[in-house]
């Protein structure tokens, strides 16, 4: 029922809605969506004719496995389906689910991959990811099967994807579960939340790498990582600006190897409050981030081989770094590490530490060393 007289209101970013009858106001909240409940759900947001609904998979047998209903309407089997059954429009929203409780993985050492899309128009995707793997009988389930490289590449290359902000992902992780799943989505803006706080290895790799237009990176709260968990996560993001959080205090090797590499919007860098360290854990981090002005402060007092190493370089307008280390014995911790940065800054030291050398392994040239209080 419409009703005479009303406005909207907000409270912070949440509109509310307020209504006057008479001498009575009544305030009611948006209903929140319980998108975990949700089917594996495609929605098109781009207007201007017509696309399909495209599934597309390596995993023998997978297809005849995945069933979709448009609008609520009736599940149907992809493979048995025709092109008219797949075809969408503007506003329309596909669920996916899987009737066989398998999806993609690993065998014998070779990662399958299945892809969704929706081709020719824009769409951006919500809903339980479980339901790619449980049918009917995802809404209560949080781990995941055994299976390695489950939504491997998942949506790569796929420029119409706009959003994936209410998809919903378990924090129960296997090893290069997520790698490469958005991967060359370059039109994505908003990612998914990851709330998983014990990472298994390239867990997240190459999960992003290349969403150019990636504005908002998802929180990451993980303090137990896995080797290379991060590698690649972020890398090509050029319109990234703040990095999230990285809480953890214990590394793993290579876990956080090239996470932001040529990120050349990015100005705010993450915390690093690690202090123990592992080999290659901070390799080429920031390579190429040239609107980096501030390093994170790094408290470690012992690096390890490889740690530092490329770190930043070509950060030309990196002219601030605190760095504590007291041992830098390890084998080519630091090689290359300020190699292009800024020609003049600050460079803060444990005043514990004599042994630095001038140069690309060290304190950059014409940079002001001082010892920190």
């Amino acid at each position: 029922m419409r009703v005479e007289n009303s406005r909207m209101i907000y409270r912070g970013s949440n509109e509310l809605a307020r209504v006057y009858r008479g001498d009575h106001v009544i305030v009611w909240e948006p209903e929140i969506v319980p998108y975990e409940q949700l089917y594996f759900t495609l929605e098109v947001v781009g207007s201007g004719g017509t696309g399909e609904f495209v599934f597309a998979t390596e995993v023998t047998g997978m297809s005849q496995d995945i069933e979709f209903s448009i609008n609520d309407g009736q599940w149907k089997h992809f493979l048995s389906a025709s092109t008219a059954d797949k075809t969408v429009s503007f506003g329309d929203k596909v669920r996916v689910r899987n009737i066989a409780n398998r999806y993609g993985g690993i065998a014998a050492g070779v990662g399958y991959c299945s892809k969704i899309k929706i081709s020719g128009l824009d769409y951006k995707v919500y809903g339980n990811v479980m339901s790619l793997l449980y049918g009917d009988n995802f809404q209560n389930v949080f781990v995941f099967p055994s299976e390695e490289y489950l939504f491997y590449e998942l949506f790569y290359g796929e420029t119409g994807l706009t959003d994936a902000s209410k998809l919903w992902l378990p924090d129960d992780v296997k090893s290069g579960c997520y790698s490469s799943m958005f991967e060359g989505c370059t039109s994505l803006v908003n990612a998914p939340a990851l709330p998983a706080t014990s990472l298994a290895g390239v867990c997240y790799a190459s999960m992003f790498e290349g969403c150019t237009s990636l504005v908002n990176a998802p929180a990451l709260p993980a303090t137990s990582l896995g080797e290379a968990c991060y590698l690649d996560m972020f890398k090509d993001c050029t319109s990234l600006v703040n990095a999230p959080a990285l809480p953890a205090t214990a590394l793993t090797g290579g876990c956080y190897i090239y996470m932001f590499w040529n990120c050349t919007s990015l100005i705010n860098a993450p915390v690093l409050p690690a202090t123990s360290l592992a080999n290659s854990c901070y390799h080429s981090m920031f390579w190429n981030c040239t609107s980096l002005v501030n390093a994170p402060e790094l408290p470690a007092a012992t690096l390890e081989e490889l740690c530092y190493a490329y770190m930043f370089h070509n950060c030309g307008n990196l002219n601030y770094i605190k760095c504590l280390a007291i041992d830098i014995t390890a084998h080519n911790s630091t090689i290359g590490w300020v190699s292009g940065v800024s020609r003049t800054g600050t460079f803060v030291k444990s005043p514990n530490m004599s042994s630095w050398t001038t140069g690309d392994d060290g304190t950059p040239n014409g940079w002001t060393i001082v010892d920190a209080v």
